[in-house]
């Protein structure tokens, strides 16, 4: 309820920042959980932060090592709600499968279940805890790469598959087995909290899945950083990024708006815990019409070189049934055409800061190459 404290993780993330914006809007007072003291200032210094003019509803918690132990028993101490986003995301980078436990699966689970158990031994104060997980999680690979089946809220993937144990796997293998343990392991845990043999947890969870988030990151600032995560799926198409036309990515995403507000949605009372809501654009979408919505949406920018857009991407399918969370939490998604231009209009925006059209030109330069 507003004027409620809520720990958010993750806080300085694409989605994290979002999220902490929009429950800020809604009225509830946030305790943003940041990695060093420094991330405290760039969120204060947003425009969207400004504008609020949040004072005391918005403090901040300093977490080094979301793995460590006890490593939120200081954050969660006087919240009622927790939002959990902290979590690894795919780099790009060519990490080794004797790498993927700890780059993967270990800030994954441990950083979840960290939390659960510092929430638990906070007391009853803390009444739910909202967690970030992925359509990833609830399809087996099998099934994502096949496109033979639709993923539902209570789909779910037993036992967690064994992590690849030769290199030239896909970056999101080790990435979707990660979004699976860390689902099973929090719902064993609340199971496990029953009253019956670990004591009673007095909170309970929300599991928000997404597809790939799509939207301006207000904390992105280089092209470089507007070019990170999942916003790179559709921006570097329109500067001519060919590396999909082979590989086939999921056709599913969502607008970063949509996921954020469904985070703290979520957070309602009246909404059940313990249950799981899918998000992400109804029917799916298809990559190759990033290039129609640019030459649309940016025709001066295409005509003048700024984007090539003509990048290439195959489409793989995702069959994403949100009716429950259209229903439940009230979410009207946004089309991909609106997440296309928010991303790819960030990406213009910040090109045209000072240094950065070099940078641009650059990185239009490696895709023209690779």
């Amino acid at each position: 309820m507003a004027g409620d404290l809520v720990l958010i993780s993750g806080a300085t993330g694409h989605l994290g920042f979002r999220t902490l914006v929009l429950a800020l809007e809604a009225g509830y007072q946030v305790r943003a959980a940041i990695r060093n003291e420094s991330r405290a200032q760039e969120i204060l210094e947003t425009p969207s932060i400004k504008r609020l003019n949040t004072g005391s509803n918005l403090t901040f918690v300093t977490v080094p090592d979301l793995t460590s132990d006890g490593a939120y028993d200081e954050a969660v101490k006087g919240v009622k709600y927790i939002i959990h986003l902290a979590s690894p995301i795919t780099s790009g980078k060519n990490t080794q499968p004797d790498q993927y436990e700890a780059v993967y699966i270990s800030p994954a689970v441990h950083g979840t279940l960290g939390m659960l158990e510092s929430a638990h031994r906070a007391g009853p104060t803390v009444r739910r805890i909202v967690i970030a997980s992925s359509v990833l999680s609830l399809a087996s690979l099998q099934d994502l790469s096949s496109g033979a089946n639709t993923v539902t809220a209570t789909s779910r993937v037993r036992p967690t598959p064994a992590l690849p144990t030769t290199p030239g796997a896909a970056e999101f293998v080790p990435y979707a087995i990660s979004k699976i343990a860390a689902l099973n392991a929090a719902e064993d845990w609340i199971q496990q909290h029953d009253g019956t043999t670990s004591g009673r947890a007095t909170f309970d969870l929300v599991h928000i899945h997404p597809s790939f988030v799509l939207g301006a990151n207000e904390l992105a600032t280089t092209v470089r950083a507007v070019l990170g995560g999942t916003n790179a799926a559709a921006a570097t198409l329109a500067l001519g990024a060919r590396g999909g036309a082979d590989e086939p990515r999921l056709g599913a995403s969502v607008h970063l708006e949509d996921v954020a507000e469904a985070h703290v949605r979520a957070l309602q009372p009246e909404v059940a815990g313990n249950q799981s809501f899918v998000v992400s654009t109804p029917g799916g979408i298809k990559w190759e019409d990033t290039l129609e919505v640019v030459e649309r949406v940016f025709p001066e920018a295409v005509a003048d070189g700024r984007l090539p857009n003509n990048g290439a991407q195959k489409t793989g399918e995702l069959n994403a049934d949100v009716a429950k969370t259209e229903e439940v939490l009230g979410i009207r998604f946004r089309g991909f055409e609106e997440q296309v231009k928010s991303v790819v209009g960030q990406l213009l925006e910040v090109a045209d800061r000072e240094g950065q059209r070099e940078e641009l030109e650059s990185v239009k330069r490696e895709f023209a190459k690779a």
